[in-house]
């Protein structure tokens, strides 16, 4: 993947959410308030732009059997393990900080969503991310080293969770530098989009109740 093609499709995949994610960094991190609508919205807008960007990459020769996810017992073990462990740690840590730097993070309310609008949400967005992060962009860069592969990928994920202040983009980015660090380990993309699927389910469960 050419530096042209991966910012293309950074662009294509991540551009809006980049954008979005800015304006509330701008605004002062206003209340992020989730529901089954906010769902919804969220996944009919990464679907049209999942498509696009998949259309693009068709296009530019990219080997798409590649950014299927291939669910088998060993990698849904590993997913599950991975999400659970990393939900602990991660929620660990943002308690530290906001308690070292209270009011840099964003508040988030999801009370009332339903477990069904939960669940489609985490998935959808799980599979959009790690596909066009590390199945794509990750995949694509290795050729430019091993830093340029993991870096981009990291800065692309940190930019567009700027919405959740400092501390929600450092515990996005470090998760996420973990499920870098698997894929380069397994080469298989269905245990991070797992991990990622569990850890938002629980995160927005808990809001939710």
């Amino acid at each position: 993947m050419t530096p042209v093609q991966a910012g293309a499709t950074t662009g294509l995949a991540f551009g809006l959410f980049i954008l979005t994610s800015s304006i509330a960094l701008v605004a002062g991190l206003p209340e992020l308030k989730l529901s089954d609508a906010a769902a919804v919205q969220t996944v009919l807008f990464q679907l049209a732009l999942g498509a696009g960007t998949v259309a693009y990459l068709y296009k530019s020769g990219f080997d798409m059997q590649s950014l299927v996810p291939r669910p088998d017992t060993s990698g849904s073990v590993l997913g599950v393990v991975i999400g659970g462990a990393g939900f602990a740690l991660l929620t660990g840590l943002a308690t530290i900080l906001d308690a070292m730097l209270p009011g840099h993070s964003a508040p988030v309310s999801a009370q009332g969503m339903s477990l069904v609008a939960i669940v489609v949400l985490s998935v959808v967005n799980a599979m959009y991310e790690e596909i066009f992060l590390l199945g794509a962009l990750l995949r694509g860069l290795r050729g430019h080293g091993l830093q340029v592969a993991i870096g981009v990928p990291l800065l692309i994920r940190a930019s567009y969770h700027t919405y959740q202040g400092f501390t929600g983009m450092l515990t996005v980015s470090l998760f996420g530098l973990l499920l870098s660090l698997v894929f380069i380990r397994t080469q298989r993309l269905w245990p991070v989009v797992l991990a990622h699927a569990v850890v938002d389910v629980v995160a927005l469960s808990l809001l939710a109740a």
